[in-house]
């Protein structure tokens, strides 16, 4: 019995007043990397030390969600992080650490990549992982191929970036689980795949989904017909001319 109090007590002392010892030194160095060369966010990351033992909990830190009863991170708000005028090239390992991590928000922080080896393909590794935000930054369409093997993935934010003309849906096949798919306000007019959607596996989940501010045109509409989970489709400010015929009685279809 004093053996199992005393694991206890360690067990309890190598955390650090809320979250794991491990992840408050993993988001210590995110934060060096958000700042790198001369930014100042995130202020609140900050250790403190009374009697020579940190006393700061992580899980106050702004951005920073955990789960209250294991301590562990389990959502990160990194959103408008990074100084205006900095491109980040991002290192996704750095998010390993946080096993339990379930959303990650790194929208408006002018990702305009990762560095070598280093891509969000890393993140398959997090499967607890199911809400991705990476609105408004600099990707280009070779980010998708980097993001096919995150399964968990229930929702995922691509408006606002460097997207154009075809998306390879290929690239999203492995997505099993993706409900929500947002790749507004780019310049893409058109999806192309070897296996079809008419494959179970392809957004066969998929419940809303969201085009606007593209140019697609009208030619897109039997595509997404076959998606039998869809429910919500916004198409507004596309090309789209001609008749539309709805799916189903449950689908919503915004074109304009």
């Amino acid at each position: 019995m004093r053996m199992m109090w005393f694991w206890v007590l360690f067990v309890l002392a190598t955390e650090c007043y809320g979250c794991l010892e491990q992840e408050r030194i993993a988001l210590l160095q995110l934060k060096a990397s958000i700042n790198n060369p001369y930014g100042d966010r995130l202020t609140t990351w900050e250790e403190a030390f009374v009697g020579g033992k940190v006393t700061s909990d992580c899980c106050e830190w702004e951005g920073v969600k955990c789960n209250p009863a294991t301590g562990r991170v389990i959502q990160l708000s990194l959103n408008s992080t990074r100084a205006w005028d900095l491109h980040w090239y991002l290192n996704a390992s750095m998010f390993l650490p946080f096993e339990e991590l379930e959303s990650l928000d790194l929208s408006w922080n002018f990702l305009v990549g990762c560095l070598e080896n280093e891509g969000f393909e890393k993140l398959a590794m997090l499967c607890s992982l199911e809400n991705l935000d990476l609105t408004d930054n600099i990707f280009n369409n070779s980010i998708l191929s980097t993001l096919g093997g995150l399964t968990s993935l229930k929702s995922l934010y691509l408006g606002y970036n460097g997207l154009m003309g075809t998306i390879h849906v290929d690239d999203l096949k492995h997505l099993k689980n993706l409900e929500k798919l947002d790749i507004s306000n780019n310049e893409l007019d058109s999806f192309v795949t070897h296996s079809g959607f008419q494959r179970e596996y392809v957004l066969g989940k998929i419940k809303v989904l969201d085009l606007e501010f593209n140019l697609f045109n009208s030619s897109i509409l039997p595509s997404l017909g076959v998606l039998s989970s869809l429910k919500t489709i916004n198409l507004r400010s596309n090309n789209m001319s001609g008749s539309l015929h709805r799916g189903g009685k449950n689908q919503i279809l915004t074109l304009n």
